[in-house]
Parts: structure tokens; sequence; C-alpha cells
């Protein structure tokens, strides 16, 4: 596990651990849920997790954990892309960090940085979603549309996949097939073949703003419309209405509870019920904007004062 410092968080917490020197700092919640702060002085844009590595990202610089080191790396930029221009980041299963960018997408390995542009096959520098697929594939949207990168080579499908801009959201199943939100629908590429759901299809609204897939139980969720929330079995839609709004992102952990960030906090689902009190939750936490996991089943998320972990129980 990550080591952690804690900063200036509302905590509803029944046992509280402070390491020595003040480097780290865990909180167990009502539910006996371990919570830990890797800290950053503003609102943590995005990140991204590989093997026992944290790197964070504000406006003004790049943030790194490492839980067999002590203390944080702070960097102004990371290949040649400065901190102020990160739109996203993810991990691949080789540990490698991509980063997208106002200027392209950097990836990160640890040995080297490198910049890719346009001049490799990006089919924009303004890249403004990644995500690292199961398959090995790291899908990229950018301002001109979608591509992968695979095996070091990107494949553009700005011309014959999904033509509706902007891409607001990417997903993915554990057979490569992925998911890619608008604002006027879902597009689906399994591999060969492009499909699309749309409110005609069963959904309750076009407008897709965050995407989440559960592995376990293989439905997809989407956040859509003001406040509706609407889940895919690969057959029908069940739909969720007037949930919460201004949802940016959702997560399933390990146990199929699926775990949404907003503005306004938290909220999880269980299957039965959505919980949105802190006390039920472990931890009242003001904003959240993005959730990962790791190998192990921990989970990670965005605050303003920096990033949240939820340990694995």
């Amino acid at each position: 596990m990550v080591k952690k410092i804690i900063v200036g968080c509302v905590i509803l917490a029944s046992a509280t651990m402070v390491y020595a020197g003040g480097k780290a700092d865990s909180t167990m919640g009502e539910n006996d849920l371990a919570w830990s702060t890797l800290p950053s002085p503003t609102k943590v844009k995005t990140f991204a997790v590989a093997g026992s590595v944290v790197y964070y990202v504000n406006e003004t610089e790049f943030l790194i954990a490492d839980s067999k080191k002590k203390g944080l790396t702070h960097l102004p930029a990371i290949a040649t892309i400065p901190a102020s221009a990160v739109s996203e980041m993810d991990a691949d299963n080789s540990g490698k960090i991509f980063i997208g960018s106002a200027q392209g997408l950097g990836i990160k390995s640890i040995k080297e940085a490198t910049l890719l542009t346009t001049k490799e096959g990006l089919p924009s520098n303004e890249v403004t979603k990644v995500h690292a697929s199961r398959s090995g594939a790291v899908w990229i949207a950018t301002s001109a549309g979608l591509c992968v990168y695979r095996n070091t080579l990107i494949t553009s499908y700005a011309t014959v996949g999904p033509q509706t801009k902007p891409i607001t959201a990417l997903a993915s199943d554990d057979r490569g097939t992925v998911y890619v939100g608008t604002k006027k629908g879902l597009y689906v590429f399994n591999g060969a073949t492009w499909s699309s759901q749309n409110s005609n299809t069963g959904m309750s609204d076009d407008a897709i703003a965050a995407l989440g897939y559960d592995y376990k139980t293989q439905s997809l969720w989407a956040a859509v419309g003001d406040a509706d929330v609407n889940s895919y079995d690969g057959k029908s839609w069940r739909i969720f209405t007037s949930v919460k709004s201004g949802i940016s992102g959702i997560f399933a952990d390990v146990h199929s509870r699926i775990w949404f960030a907003a503005p306004g906090g938290l909220m999880r689902y269980n299957g039965d019920e959505w919980i949105t009190d802190a006390a039920q939750i472990g931890i009242s936490i003001p904003a959240v904007y993005k959730i990962a996991i790791d190998t192990q089943g921990n989970m990670f998320f965005a605050t303003d004062k920096g990033v949240m972990e939820l340990t694995n129980q």
C-alpha cells in the first residue's frame, strides 16, 4: 500500500494512526474501511496507479508517490507536458503511464518519457480522454476523433469510428470491446464492427457523461442526461432516473459495488440501494473527480486535497 500523508479532509473516523515524521495517515471508517490520503495543495485533476506507484497531477505539478520509497517526487512536467496542460491519465498492464494533454499523448515508463503527436498518427494533439483496456490496447479520444495505441503503433478511427464529437467517456470489457460515450449516444466496437446504443434502443437519454464497466457481472454503467444512471448487460438497459447530477466518473470495485464520482461527493450502489450518507460510506469527501482501482483491489479517488485510497476489505 502506498505511503500516505493526510491534509485537511473532513473525516468520519473511529480511529486514526499517524506515522513517524507526519509522512502518512490512515483512517478506519464506521464500516471498518481503511482510508488514507496522498496530499495535494490544490485539486487533483487526474491520476494513474501503476503497481506501487501513484502518479497524480494538479494545475501546477505532477506528484509521484511510491510505497517502496519515502516522500513525494514533484515534477513540473513529464514528456515536456506541463501539469497545466494535462486532461487525463491512465496506466496499462505493463505499468506505463499514458498522459493526455493539449500537446499530445505522453507515455512514461520507468526508463523514459516520450511524447506522441499528429506526427505519430494522433488525429489531433488535443487529447481529451485516455483509457487503458485490460487487453493491452490504450484508447485515446482527441478533439478530432478516436484512435488506439497498440504495440507502439497508433490506429486512427477518426473517419471510420464515431463521428459525433466530443467524445465524453471511454470504457472497455475484458473481451476487448470498447465503449465510446458521446452527447448523442453510445458507440460500441467489438474489434471488427461498430454498433450504437441510444434513447431509441432503451437508454433514458442520449447524452453520456461517464462510463464504467463491472467485469464481475459484465455490465456497463453510464451516467446520462441531467442525473440518470443506466446499466447494460449486453441485451437490455436498466434505467435509474434522477439519481445524481454531475457524475464524472464510474467504477466497479471487486465486490461489484458501483462507485460514482461527482462534485457533490461520493455515491455508491450496492445492488439494492444508493448510498450517499458519509457514515455508511465511511468518509465524507465534498467532491470527487476520478475513481480508479489497482491490481490488489484498492480504490483511489481524486479530490480537492489529494488522492484518497480505500484499502480493499
